[in-house]
């Protein structure tokens, strides 16, 4: 390849970004889309089901949850929960 150096160098880097581009990662697929997400205070479970049926269980901690969404009568928020 003849050229400048200035060209030379425009042409390898156009050359390496599409060989990066040819390699990289697959863009992720988006997943179904959640349908509901309860939290239970007793046990600090957070439970997402998705719109294929998964459901995700993950801890969270329920004292920070209670300083973030108190409840505006002052009481305790796992006070009157209903369970299902």
């Amino acid at each position: 390849m003849t050229g400048s150096p200035k060209t030379l160098a425009l042409a390898a880097l156009a050359a390496i970004s599409l060989a990066t581009a040819a390699h990289a990662a697959p863009r992720a697929v988006p997943g179904p889309e959640p349908e509901m997400m309860t939290y239970d205070f007793k046990t600090g479970t957070k439970s997402t089901t998705f719109a294929d049926g998964t459901v995700i269980e993950e801890s969270f901690d329920v004292e920070k949850a209670r300083k973030f969404a108190p409840r505006p009568d002052g009481k305790d928020v796992t006070t009157n929960l209903s369970v299902r």
